[in-house]
């Protein structure tokens, strides 16, 4: 966490005289000239060096040769955003004041700033300036200087201290100046202290990437972008987030709670479009590293559930929309399969065959009226003599109600009619078992043909194979009633415990 401390700013002012046309003085000067290139963080070396530079300024008047002048001092310290309060790691101006009352120019002037912990006299703020452009006899001049607090500023006050640290005299090689500090830069700079914003933190690192101060604005606008993104708590805000700041290395302080934030809020609108192929596109971009794969599971079990609804609404019957409200009890179309298992849904319908037997059913399975069934199946009969539903229906309905006859009448009926549904020939088979075993292994055999995974099938055709003594067809009945049991994670049900019986006793299962 940053501290924050109480802005107590002391204005030191400091002068000094330095030379360079005396020969004599030059080489005094240049000795401690080698010395003062580096930057001191001790204050006693700090004082030496400015008063060996007097001395020499001192010697240079005595002699009356052309020197500089230079006189510095602090008028002011901006903090960022001038709340009056320097925290850790934020950048400070200082405004400045260099004039050189001399009668030389001075093409490169160092200033020393530094600051000191009021109350342990610790160094905290050490920075060395150039001064970037000649400073003739009698100019005068105002700057900044932009500052980066440390971060392990510990107690209440700071003092910004300064004094100049090197001057170099040289009137010829005014002309010749490489500029160190560039104003563009430093206007940037107090700019985005006076007022920061995205905009002016970007400008500056578009072109000063490399700058000094380019990790600290980078910081800045961290704070920024995220505070910004935050505060809108959008996808598009916490992507701009990403794409300004994360990059393909992720380098912003919140990158990876931006990226959690924006799968949150995308997988938020794939739950409200809820389609098949943005569920995929999903996974895609997990594989990918787009995201984390925080909802994988959810995205593979929602593409599951639309499958299974558009099977159901292919087939659009009762029975598929029960069998789909069954399964996914708890999910996203549930409640509309539920409303399409309603009389009131059939009913607003066009009386057709097919609404018809849907009523029938709901009769037949929900309120347990067979009669009302029997009354909309043989309504539907009337509209199309050849509805095969409605025969299947009313074959299932004189079956359980014990009407064998009229049973077997309207499920062989379907079959003249080339029905699709195994359950009409496996009904069948079990009607005839009684007086006619082979036809019941031949219906048995039908009803596999359209649903291999029918154990059921399998186990009453191996019963009436081993009755007509075709052991070995039977055998390999047995074992599938148990392998299709299994699969199902059902190898101890009833139906696969019978089958094991009947392999133990023909001394094939142990």
């Amino acid at each position: 966490m940053r501290r924050c401390l109480k802005l107590s700013v002391l204005f030191i002012a400091s002068s000094l005289l330095v030379c360079s046309a005396c020969a004599t003085v030059d080489r005094e000067r240049n000795k401690k000239t080698e010395q003062s290139d580096s930057i001191h963080n001790d204050t006693v070396k700090n004082d030496w060096h400015k008063t060996r530079q007097n001395d020499a300024a001192k010697q240079a008047a005595a002699n009356n040769l052309p020197c500089s002048l230079i006189e510095f001092s602090i008028s002011q310290v901006k903090d960022q955003n001038n709340s009056g309060i320097i925290d850790a790691g934020e950048l400070i101006a200082v405004d400045t004041i260099i004039e050189n009352k001399g009668n030389a120019a001075a093409v490169k002037v160092v200033i020393k700033l530094w600051g000191v912990d009021e109350n342990s006299g610790d160094v905290v703020i050490p920075e060395t300036l150039d001064i970037i452009d000649p400073l003739f006899q009698g100019e005068k001049r105002e700057f900044t200087l932009i500052i980066k607090v440390p971060q392990n500023i510990s107690k209440n006050k700071i003092v910004i201290k300064g004094n100049i640290d090197f001057v170099k005299d040289n009137a010829e090689a005014i002309q010749k100046l490489i500029k160190i500090r560039d104003k563009e830069e430093r206007n940037l700079l107090s700019e985005i202290i006076n007022k920061t914003t995205v905009d002016n933190c970007l400008i500056y690192l578009s072109k000063y990437s490399f700058s000094y101060y380019a990790d600290t604005i980078t910081d800045i606008l961290d704070d920024l972008m995220w505070k910004k993104s935050s505060s809108l708590n959008t996808f598009d805000s916490y992507q701009e987030y990403v794409q300004k700041i994360c990059g393909e290395k992720a380098n912003g302080k919140y990158c990876g709670e931006a990226i959690e934030q924006i799968e949150k809020l995308n997988w938020s609108k794939l739950e409200k479009i809820y389609r098949i192929e943005d569920f995929q596109q999903y996974l895609m971009d997990c594989d990918n590293g787009k995201y984390k794969g925080k909802y994988r599971e959810q995205a593979i079990s929602s593409i599951g559930e639309i499958k299974a609804f558009k099977i159901a609404e292919k087939e659009n019957t009762y029975k598929a929309y029960k069998e789909y409200a069954d399964e996914y009890s708890k999910n996203r179309y549930s409640h509309e399969a539920r409303r399409r298992m309603t009389l009131d849904y059939w009913r607003g319908k066009e009386r057709t065959p097919h609404s018809l037997s849907q009523i029938a059913e709901i009769f037949n399975s929900g309120y347990k009226n067979h009669e009302k069934a029997i009354k909309h199946y043989e309504e539907a009969l009337r509209i199309n003599i050849n509805y095969i539903s409605a025969y299947e229906g009313l074959g299932k309905i004189y079956n359980d109600y014990g009407n064998i006859e009229k049973a077997k009448e309207n499920f062989e009926r379907a079959i003249q009619l080339q029905t699709r549904n195994y359950e009409v020939y496996f009904k069948l088979g079990a009607i005839y078992e009684d007086n006619n075993d082979k036809k019941s292994i031949n219906l048995y055999t039908n009803a596999i043909k359209l649903n291999s995974m029918c154990s059921e099938c399998y186990y009453y055709r191996g019963v009436r194979r081993k009755i007509l003594l075709t052991i070995e067809a039977a055998i390999m009945d047995f074992k599938k009633v148990i392998e299709i049991e299994e699969k199902g994670g059902n190898g101890s049900s009833v139906l696969a415990n019978m089958a094991k019986g009947y392999l133990e006793k023909l001394g094939e299962y142990k």
